[in-house]
């Protein structure tokens, strides 16, 4: 948790933290594998830079240490051989619930292992030690050639997060197409748009306990701490906050700029990102389209209009708001190739990527979930931090 605690909870952390070290402090082929400490930060930005990609944004360490909550309970690893760092094993680590239970859990975010050294297991070494500490594990974004060692640990899959997406103007829209056709779906209605409130962490993560836990089995417990870190305390994104929480409902979104080369007419427009959507109304996870939350999302996607955005989407594990967002003028993106279907994945750079996927593991006795009982976003992972930082001063594009 990032709230304040007393001085005995944080001795017991550093205990906790300390015992775990040395559990970890393993020999392996000349190898160790351990928890990630600050002190490894040169080594390990230099393994990136060298390894995985030279200047990636999580080579800054201030988003580094953000996105992996550096200092509030470190459990992303290591893989070390001489005081030289080949290896890491990128895990945030949060509480998720099951059913009633709490539990420990990592969303894993970042796998990397030096490309001489990379025959000797030594990443899956580190994946089962993980397993040993935490019960819970999700992953956005696999990639494919991985996929076969998650199975092996057991791990459940989901193709692709449902995306819905909303034409805020229709030829703003049509500048993010390779071959804009005429299937696009009508503009939404404008009406008077939402305005952004500051962000209230206890009231929110009250309506996230009476909202979403009695209706979901799965996913990141969000206690007023983790809204804190996860959108106030954002190091790479300003996020705006909508709604009154004990009234309506609650949206957290972010305008995104596309990054996609001063000579391309798409280079600085603007797309609105929803992140979370939590309706006051309970009811609207099985479907009722209920007033208050369908008046606040259409005031953020007016909010969004005025801002210049041209496009709105949304993902989620789970397709339960699928007849509130098709009411305030979503669309599902289809699988096939149609115009909508043909919606970038990434605006920064503007490319059509894979669609973001995601697996989960759970304790051996848990129930096999489906995706409807998830309740996992894009930001769960690391879906939802910059690829591209700093960004362009000069955007051009859409003015506004």
């Amino acid at each position: 948790m990032i709230a304040t605690e007393s001085k005995p909870a944080r001795v017991g952390q550093r205990q906790l933290a300390m015992a775990w070290k040395a559990r970890f402090r393993i020999p392996f082929g000349g190898m160790e594998i351990r928890p990630y400490d600050a002190a490894d930060w040169p080594r390990l930005a230099a393994l990136l830079d060298a390894h995985w990609r030279a200047g990636h944004p999580i080579t800054h360490r201030q988003l580094f240490d953000w996105q992996y909550r550096i200092g509030s309970g470190c459990a992303s690893l290591v893989i070390a051989h001489e005081n030289e760092i080949v290896g890491f094993l990128g895990a945030i680590p949060g509480q998720y619930f099951l059913d009633a239970q709490l539990l420990d859990g990592v969303a894993l975010a970042l796998w990397v292992v030096r490309p001489d050294l990379r025959d000797r297991g030594l990443g899956v070494f580190a994946l089962r030690r993980l397993h040993e500490q935490f019960s819970c594990c999700i992953c956005l974004g696999i990639n494919a050639a991985v996929k076969p060692i998650y199975e092996h640990f057991g791990y459940h899959f989901l193709p692709r997060l449902n995306r819905y997406l909303a034409v805020l103007d229709r030829p703003g829209a049509d500048l993010l197409l390779d071959a804009p056709g005429d299937d696009w779906p009508s503009e939404v209605s404008s009406v008077a748009p939402a305005v952004p409130n500051t962000l209230n962490p206890d009231a929110v993560a009250d309506l996230f306990a009476e909202s979403v836990r009695p209706r979901f089995r799965f996913g990141v417990d969000r206690d007023s701490g983790y809204w804190r870190w996860r959108y106030a305390a954002s190091t790479g994104y300003t996020y705006r906050f909508f709604g009154k929480p004990h009234v309506d409902g609650f949206v957290v979104a972010r305008i995104e700029r596309c990054i996609a080369g001063a000579d391309s007419a798409a280079h600085g427009v603007r797309v609105l990102r929803l992140i979370e959507i939590v309706p006051r109304d309970g009811g609207a996870w099985e479907g009722r389209v209920s007033e208050g939350i369908a008046a606040l999302l259409s005031g953020v996607l007016s909010w969004g209009r005025a801002a210049c955005c041209v496009l709105a989407d949304f993902q989620h594990a789970s397709a339960r708001l699928g007849p509130l967002l098709s009411a305030v003028g979503f669309v599902q993106q289809p699988v096939d190739e149609t115009a909508v279907g043909r919606v970038p994945q990434l605006f920064q750079p503007l490319r059509n990527a894979s669609p973001i996927n995601m697996c989960w593991r759970l304790p051996a006795d848990a129930p096999v979930l489906t995706p409807n009982e998830l309740y996992v976003v894009k930001s769960d992972g690391d879906m939802d931090r910059p690829n591209v930082w700093p960004l362009p001063a000069d955007w051009g594009g859409v003015a506004c």
